[in-house]
């Protein structure tokens, strides 16, 4: 792990193990944290800005350090993470509408370029 100046490596370490026990990456962390907190989704600017500034400068929001507290074992080792709700957190964040266009038509885009250039090239 890279040392960085004003981070407790166990921080980092406590993020990365309750990421992991929910079966989320760290990013997708941030994103349940902030709206099992707030309440609703963050946009996405703004889970990018803190996510940066976690990984710049070892500095967690309290809403995501509240999360890892709630996400420790309990004395029996267990921990169901169903109840913290990760599933939709899962990569599936919808982003603005023109990625959401891209996402659709680029590959639409190059399946037709294939089509153009097979028949081009069997006439």
């Amino acid at each position: 792990m890279i040392a960085v100046p004003g981070c407790n490596a166990a921080d980092k370490d406590a993020l990365a193990k309750a990421a992991r026990r929910l079966g989320l990456s760290e990013i997708d962390f941030f994103r349940l944290a902030h709206n099992r907190w707030f309440g609703r989704p963050a946009p996405e600017k703004a889970i990018e800005q803190a996510f940066m500034d976690y990984l710049l400068h070892g500095r967690e929001p309290h809403w995501v350090r509240h999360l890892i507290r709630q996400t420790r074992p309990r004395e029996n080792g267990t921990r169901d993470a169903a109840r913290h709700g990760p599933i939709s957190y899962r990569n599936d964040t919808p982003g603005d509408p023109i990625e959401r266009a891209a996402r659709i038509a680029l590959p639409v885009l190059w399946l037709i370029i294939i089509v153009l250039v097979m028949i081009g090239v069997y006439r």
